[in-house]
């Protein structure tokens, strides 16, 4: 008996030490505003995706009270439209870059969302906003 608990627990202690080193030595995404400002004109598509870790996506961006919108940095605004669009979002930030036909940087912006005070976090933890509908928690 002894022995299957020390074997369990050798167990639970190899995949917790497994998990604590896969932590430390993955990055992950790396979708930040200090990512943002080295992006640069004429950088490729994968280069992009490099820097941030993975493909361009939604990973999980956050809801907020208020969105950050700075504006959009490009070597010739006229001709956005002709630009292929790419974003890639996780937890407080968006980014959208424009590339070329040739899938190099072209334009590039970004979003920074801010939370409302505790109070309102706690809200919308026990009662998220729906579209047409407050809930039932008085709102500012």
């Amino acid at each position: 008996m002894r022995k299957r608990w020390k074997g369990i627990i050798a167990i639970v202690a190899i995949a917790l030490a497994g998990g604590v080193l896969y932590w430390f030595v993955n990055p992950g995404m790396r979708i930040d505003p200090r990512r943002y400002r080295v992006i640069h004109f004429g950088m490729n598509k994968s280069e992009v995706e490099t820097l941030f870790g993975a493909p361009p996506g939604d990973y999980g961006m956050r809801n907020g009270k208020h969105t950050l919108s700075f504006p959009i940095e490009a070597d010739d605004l006229q001709a956005l439209p002709a630009y292929t669009s790419h974003r890639w979002a996780h937890n407080d930030t968006s980014i959208q870059v424009w590339f070329d036909h040739r899938d190099q940087v072209r334009a590039k912006g970004l979003q920074i969302v801010r939370h409302g005070d505790t109070l309102d976090r706690i809200r919308d933890w026990i009662d998220p906003p729906h579209p047409g509908f407050g809930g039932w928690l008085p709102r500012n």
